[in-house]
């Protein structure tokens, strides 16, 4: 779907869990969370990036394990995103998974558009 000034984006950086592993956050994450996240309504479109080198060393600050993008199909189904059941449903499944993370409204500019495979 081409990008739309009306639907808001949002990308969300995800932090695992203490005492899980880079493997652990990757499976879990793939296996399970992002299911939940394709069922929210109103969801447009829905990209993850996974941090390959999600690694810390203890004298940095923490590093996200993956970058999630959600595009809405209007801003009132941005604003009813935290009143789903899926939201909660979501939020539930963090616990032991995802510490926390943030979130940051974001506008999509396509400065080099995909080509299709050769």
């Amino acid at each position: 779907m081409p990008p739309n000034d009306n639907q808001p984006v949002v990308l969300f950086g995800l932090y695992r869990w203490a005492g899980t592993t880079p493997e652990e956050f990757r499976a879990h994450y793939l296996d399970h969370h992002v299911g939940i996240g394709k069922r929210i309504p109103g969801v447009a479109w829905y990209y993850a990036f996974l941090n390959t080198d999600p690694q810390r060393d203890g004298n940095s600050a923490p590093r996200p394990d993956a970058f999630a993008v959600m595009c809405f199909e209007s801003a009132d189904a941005f604003a009813q995103l935290s009143t789903t059941a899926e939201w909660a449903e979501a939020v539930a499944d963090n616990v032991g998974f995802i510490s926390h993370f943030d979130t940051y409204p974001v506008e999509r500019v396509t400065l080099v558009p995909e080509r299709p495979a050769s």
